[in-house]
This record gives C-alpha cells, sequence and structure tokens, in this order.
C-alpha cells in the first residue's frame, strides 16, 4: 500500500514538472510575442484587458486640399463597453495610426503610436501633394479580441479647387454715407482650365468699426454660393454714417488670394434747394413735383412757406432729388412760394422763390380774338379805356407770356395777371392758353386765348 502511494506520488510529481515546464515555456513564448509588437510600436504593452472596444469619435471622412492639414484630429475612444455606450478605459492603453496600403495619395501625421490613460488618443493629419483617396486604420492591443477591434477613417486629398477669383465691379466705388453703393459687388471663380466653378461659399468681409458699411440685413460680411456661371454676387452694401475709405474683402477657402474692393464714404454736401419742376400750378391743382437741390437725406421733408399749399408725402430718389405730393387750395395766394426741404437731424435749405401759384383758369373749346382789327370783337366805353391804359403801361417793344397754366417755366407778371383778368370779364369763354401772348402797337392790342 505504501509502495502503491508512493509511485503514485512520483507519477504525480513528473507531470506536474511537465506541466511547469510547458507553463514556462509558453510564457516565454507570449513574452517573445508581447516584444515583437512593442518593438513595432515603440511603446509600452497595454495594461487594459484585450477585449475593449476601438471607437471613432468626430469625423470618420474628411477632405483636405493637397499638402494642407485636415480640419479635425483622427480620434479614437477605448472603451469597456460597446461603441453604441462607450465607457472610457483610463488604464494604459496604446493606439497606432496607419495608412492602409500604400497609396500614391497619403498623410503624415503629428505623432505615431501612443499611449493614453484617458480612454481618448488623437493625431493631426496633413495631406500629402497627391491627389486621392485613403483609409487610416488605427488599432490597439487592448481591443485586439473584441468585436470592434479598429477604427477606420476615410480621407481624401484633393487639388486646389480654383485657379483664379476675379471682381467683377470697378475697383473703386463711392457713395455719401448711410446710401446704397450703385453697384453690387460681385466675383467671378473659375478653375484652372478657365471654367466657372459653381457652389462655391464666398465671404465678402467689411471692417467692423469706423469707415465702412453693411450688406441688406445690417451684418458686416455675408457668405455667396457662385451660381452656374461660377458668380457670387453680394447682398446690396450700404454705406455707414463714417466718412471715409477702406476695403471689402471676397475669400473663398481653398484659394489662397482674396479679391479687395476699394470703397469710399463720402461726406453729405450741403443742403440746398435749386429748383422745382413744374414751377407753377393754378389754384385747386394737385400733383407731383420734383425738388432739385443737393444734400438731401432719405428721411427729408419737403414745406412751402405759401398756407394754401399741402405736401401728402416726400419720396426721397436721390440726394440730389426729392418729390413731394402737392395739393394746392382754390383759395391760396396767388403769386411766388418759398419751398423749404429739412431732415430730422436739423439741416435745412430754403429755394426763395422758386415755386409759384396761379390763378384758376380753365380751358374754352373754341378760340376767341379780342382787339382793334379785322373781324375782331369790338370794345368800346371802360373796356377800351381799360386795355389802352394797360397797354401804355407796358413797353411798346415788350411781350408778355401768361404762363403758369402748362409746363413753361417762366413767372407771370402781374400785369399780364391783370390783362387776364380783363379778358375774362370781357368774355367768361376766355381763358388764357400755355402760352397767350399780348402783343402791343400804338392802335392795338390782340390777345390770343383758347
Amino acid at each position: 500500500m505504501t509502495t502503491r502511494h508512493h509511485e503514485r506520488a512520483q507519477k504525480t510529481r513528473g507531470l506536474a514538472a511537465r506541466l511547469i515546464g510547458r507553463t514556462m515555456l509558453s510564457g516565454a513564448l507570449a513574452c517573445a510575442s508581447t516584444f515583437v509588437l512593442l518593438a513595432t510600436s515603440a511603446q509600452p504593452s497595454s495594461a487594459a484587458s484585450p477585449n475593449d472596444y476601438l471607437c471613432a469619435v468626430g469625423s470618420a471622412v474628411q477632405t483636405a486640399t493637397v499638402s494642407s492639414g485636415f480640419a479635425n484630429p483622427l480620434e479614437v475612444e477605448i472603451s469597456t463597453t460597446p461603441c453604441s455606450a462607450p465607457t472610457p478605459d483610463t488604464s494604459a492603453v496604446n493606439v497606432t495610426f496607419a495608412i492602409v496600403g500604400t497609396p500614391s495619395a497619403s498623410a503624415s501625421f503629428d505623432t505615431g503610436a501612443i499611449t493614453s490613460t484617458s480612454g481618448f488618443v488623437s493625431v493631426s493629419a496633413t495631406a500629402n501633394d497627391e491627389a486621392g483617396s485613403y483609409s487610416v486604420i488605427a488599432t490597439s492591443p487592448a481591443t485586439a479580441n473584441s468585436s470592434s477591434p479598429s477604427a477606420t477613417f476615410s480621407l481624401t486629398n484633393s487639388d486646389l479647387l480654383f485657379d483664379s477669383m476675379t471682381a467683377d465691379v470697378a475697383s473703386y466705388q463711392s457713395t455719401d454715407v448711410s446710401t446704397a453703393f450703385a453697384l453690387a459687388l460681385a466675383v467671378t471663380i473659375d478653375d484652372a482650365k478657365g471654367n466657372p466653378v459653381p457652389s462655391v461659399p464666398v465671404i465678402f468681409v467689411a471692417p467692423t468699426s469706423g469707415a465702412s458699411g453693411t450688406f441688406a440685413g445690417g451684418s458686416t460680411s455675408s457668405y455667396v454660393d457662385t451660381d452656374a456661371q461660377g458668380v457670387a454676387v453680394a447682398p446690396t452694401f450700404y454705406a455707414n454714417d463714417t466718412p471715409g475709405g477702406y476695403a471689402v474683402e471676397a475669400e473663398s477657402s481653398g484659394y489662397a488670394s482674396a479679391v479687395a474692393f476699394a470703397m469710399s464714404n463720402d461726406a453729405l454736401s450741403a443742403t440746398t434747394v435749386s429748383s422745382v419742376t413744374p414751377t407753377v400750378l393754378s389754384q385747386g391743382a394737385a400733383q407731383v413735383v420734383t425738388i432739385s437741390g443737393s444734400g438731401f437725406q432719405s428721411d427729408a421733408q419737403v414745406i412751402f412757406s405759401s398756407p394754401g399749399i399741402k405736401v401728402g408725402s416726400t419720396t426721397f430718389v436721390s440726394p440730389q432729388e426729392l418729390k413731394a405730393d402737392v395739393t394746392i387750395s382754390a383759395s391760396a395766394r396767388v403769386g411766388a412760394s418759398n419751398v423749404t426741404v429739412s431732415d430730422p437731424a436739423g439741416s435745412s435749405a430754403t429755394g426763395e422763390e422758386v415755386f409759384t401759384v396761379s390763378p384758376l383758369v380753365a380751358v374754352a373749346p373754341e378760340p376767341l380774338e379780342l382787339g382793334f382789327s379785322h373781324n375782331a370783337t369790338r370794345l368800346s366805353g371802360v373796356q377800351v379805356r381799360t386795355l389802352r391804359r394797360f397797354a401804355r403801361d407796358l413797353s411798346s417793344r415788350m411781350s408778355v407770356e401768361c404762363v403758369g397754366y402748362g409746363t413753361t417755366s417762366e413767372l407771370a407778371s402781374e400785369r399780364a395777371l391783370q390783362a387776364a383778368r380783363f379778358i375774362r370779364s370781357v368774355d367768361p369763354r376766355a381763358r388764357i392758353s400755355q402760352r397767350s401772348v399780348v402783343s402791343l402797337t400804338a392802335d392795338r392790342v390782340e390777345v390770343e386765348v383758347r
């Protein structure tokens, strides 16, 4: 019995020795394998479990122009749970990023294999000078046995998108402060072969302080895509209230040279009122008149000195022109009126006697000739004496235009208006036309009327 136990004990010790030998051999092989891996990655072995998950974070698909950096780093998370609900592994973990295959289009990284204790690893990539697409794979020993052992990034190196960007308007524009520039800012983008490039975002940027302006909507910058012809047109650009020169730049991502537009905000000239068209309107008239001058503001107001003239509305056309909707009462004072243009800021100017109110005169359907001539209506008594007295008061060489009943801009004299009143007293049908003329000789006064 004792001998049998002793034999069994010897067999057991022999089996244990063989198992220990195998285990030691296996351990040696494992150490050798680990050493080879670390020699490749130049990093210490990960202390994490080989069942971790490698999850891509952020942009997995990116494009950069050749020889330029990608906008976002390539980043992964080492997670102890599946990527659908990751949990960072904070033990020491190393990760390696490598190009898949040997494509001509490639990228370089700002670092090699990385060890992290935060659970997150990232590298920055820069495209080489070859255009094309390729893949970058991130691997880690800590994730070798999981269902997500690696993360793949798809990168593309693109040729420079554009060959030229040119301005489509004059290089210099000016306008009064607080007014719109006449021409919209625009650029054209062509490729290296001269073909227009559509759907390219272009940003127009004006200074944020000092002499500058804003685009429609109130911003100092505006993004516009090029159209099918490669043209990007900025919204209407308005000068601010600060006089001076400045530049508005247009630029596009991927194109090296910006285009600059020279702009100038001009100080307002002094406000003046030079004329009103038409110059004369009759009592009872209602019409839009044009006020000409300089320095007019968009919120300018028009006032006539005659209390019988009312301005319903004023329309700004330009710093040199306003439109006023006027109504003249039937009892308005006949004669000249001043016209004043003012704005809320306190600037104003007056045109002295640039507008005239004339008597209300209608047009008769048939002509009527009055005077001392053949086939003319004969006058006698007080009417004749009145006409002769009127004639004597005028120069024999003078022609008097009775104006104010059409578009003429000449002012009717008080004597001509007296003649008009007299003729109407002779025959109610008689009316003064646009250009009726009183002709005088030694024994004759002839008035042509319509």
